[in-house]
């Protein structure tokens, strides 16, 4: 499975990177060029391919804050927090208080109005769950989606790195 890397050429990190919201293969981590592959990263989202799971939220939950389940119950996620490494399941797409249900997109397309995200950003969890553009710098670093523009993402998790700090 090849990974999201930088938004413009120049950062990419390949094998498979948005490059000017373009999908683009590569050879190695910041080898050649093998492909473009033509097709707009929204392609690859279209609607209907969304996935939401609606479970009971262990404690007060805004919207848009990336979450994982644990005891089966719906819990906000946090970089600084290494159990939660590899264990995002996806963004709350409602708010819930605690013992409420609440709703959570695992992928597909999720689209904001109070976002304003550079196109082509990967996007990560923040130490209190929110979604940033910015990789933290302790913790462990987890890939939770792209911008597709600035208002739309595409929820695509990738793999947590730890960090040694």
């Amino acid at each position: 499975m090849g990974y999201f890397g930088g938004g413009t050429s120049s950062g990419v990190t390949g094998p498979i990177s948005c490059v000017d919201g373009n999908l683009v293969a590569f050879l190695g981590t910041n080898g050649k060029r093998l492909a473009d592959s033509g097709r707009r990263a929204q392609d690859f989202a279209l609607a209907g391919h969304e996935h939401d799971i609606i479970a009971e939220a262990s404690e007060e939950i805004s919207a848009l804050k990336c979450v994982l389940f644990e005891d089966g119950l719906v819990k906000i996620a946090s970089c600084l927090n290494p159990a939660h490494a590899d264990r995002i399941a996806g963004l709350a797409i409602s708010a819930a208080d605690e013992r409420e249900n609440i709703s959570v997109r695992t992928r597909g397309v999720l689209e904001d109005n109070s976002w304003n995200w550079s196109n082509g950003a990967l996007l990560y969890c923040g130490t209190d769950g929110s979604l940033t553009q910015i990789p933290p710098q302790n913790g462990f670093v987890q890939i939770v989606g792209i911008a597709l523009s600035n208002k739309k993402i595409l929820i695509a998790l990738r793999q947590a790195v730890q960090l040694d700090n």
